[in-house]
């Protein structure tokens, strides 16, 4: 019973501060040109929605980091999640870096982001940014889960082929449930007090 807890305990403080999305900076599958994906295709961990299409960036522009980045339109506004484990009412922080095709007509890109049923836009002035130097900025949302399975979705509200432009999503608990920081600190105590 004590082992029971003790890795149950242990299995969510190594939670905290680990990535849970598969793919975040989108360098797979590796590629060596830009690739116009529908629905149905193949980018490991995301789901492209039924009826939308994006575009994987190779080279095209400069990438927050590693080789590769996502446009989140194709030919017209896309939709892109992934599902994650997560523990319902665990604090959990997204993060992603963001810009926009320096090519977008009126200079600003427009995403929501949604994650445990909470959405929030995010804006982002492409003005003054170039392939070379894209401007990509941090954005940061924090949810609490509410299930065992979470998704987490971007979907474009720019028209046409004028894209968002994403890089290095990562999930990451930053608090444990109530109830498992108490037990954790019955434990503690348990063992201080068989300690002396």
């Amino acid at each position: 019973m004590c082992k029971t807890i003790i890795t149950t305990m242990m299995v969510l403080v190594m939670s905290v501060n680990a990535n849970l999305i598969v793919n975040g900076g989108f360098e797979q599958p590796e590629l060596t040109e830009t690739a116009y994906l529908l629905s149905g295709s193949d980018i490991p961990g995301w789901t492209i929605s039924e009826g939308y299409s994006v575009d994987l960036i190779y080279q095209d522009w400069a990438p927050a980091s590693g080789d590769q980045s996502l446009a989140l339109n194709g030919l017209d506004p896309g939709v892109i999640s992934q599902q994650i484990a997560t523990i319902p009412q665990a604090i959990y922080e997204l993060t992603f870096m963001y810009a926009g095709n320096p090519e977008v007509v009126g200079g600003i890109v427009k995403t929501i982001v949604t994650a445990a049923g909470v959405s929030q836009q995010f804006d982002f002035d492409t003005t003054g940014y170039t392939r070379a130097n894209m401007g990509w900025t941090q954005q940061v949302m924090n949810f609490s889960a509410t299930e065992e399975v979470t998704t987490i979705s971007f979907q474009s509200l720019i028209p046409g082929a004028d894209s968002p432009a994403f890089d290095d999503v990562a999930v990451e608990m930053v608090q444990i449930p109530e109830p498992a920081t108490m037990l954790l600190l019955a434990i503690g105590g348990i063992f201080a007090a068989r300690k002396k």
